[in-house]
């Protein structure tokens, strides 16, 4: 009895994710599918709250209870399978606001073993974006959508800023050079005043 009990508790696991962002001006909507190992009776979800952002569930597979002030920071998730068990999960909800990192739904259970086991794909992606500026990191493949595979599921992807604007590490890097510029114009017009301070007074 025990041992079945141990091995029911090993095969609840997140066997594999398929998470769609449909990115927009506006707003962003998320489709997630989990694929759990045995049939469950709940399954809890957890989407961080993020600054200047709102997200809304739109619908789910299943009887759906939300319980978003459990904890501080976090959208707390709670689906139950409307036929009282079931080995599939889906979720869809849509963020507005601030749109330049996207909160995931991530499940209160392991993920399997199975290396790249969750799949993020993002659609209406802007194919003049900088990749290696997001995370995690996209491949951009050949219908313009951009994918990345994990072991886990993240709980925010950061979406990867056109190639146009100015991203945090270009602008760290600018302010970096700038003061080195400004230090090394300091020191070498410091330098000039000490020699032209020194001839004036070996000419006295």
């Amino acid at each position: 009895m025990l041992t079945e009990f141990v091995l029911i508790l090993l095969a609840i696991q997140l066997n594999a994710s398929e998470i769609v962002i449909e990115l927009g001006n506006s707003r962003t909507v998320v489709e997630a599918r989990y694929e759990i190992g045995v049939p469950f009776d709940s399954l809890a979800l957890n989407i961080i709250r993020l600054p200047g952002q709102k997200v809304s569930l739109m619908a789910a597979d299943m009887t759906d209870k939300i319980e978003s002030d459990t904890l501080t920071g976090l959208y707390r998730l709670l689906l139950t399978p409307a036929s009282g068990s079931g080995t599939m999960a889906l979720v869809r909800y849509e963020v507005t606001g601030e749109l330049s990192r996207i909160p995931l739904a991530v499940p209160e259970i392991p993920t399997g073993p199975g290396a790249k086991s969750v799949r993020i794909s993002l659609r209406g992606f802007n194919a003049y974006a900088a990749l290696a500026e997001g995370f995690p990191r996209f491949e951009l493949r050949a219908d313009g959508t951009a994918v990345a595979e994990l072991d886990n599921v993240p709980g925010l992807v950061r979406l990867p800023p056109n190639r146009g604007q100015w991203s945090v590490n270009r602008i760290s890097e600018i302010v970096v050079v700038l003061l080195v510029v400004l230090a090394s114009s300091y020191w070498l017009k410091r330098r000039r005043q000490r020699h032209t301070q020194t001839q004036s007074e070996s000419q006295h």
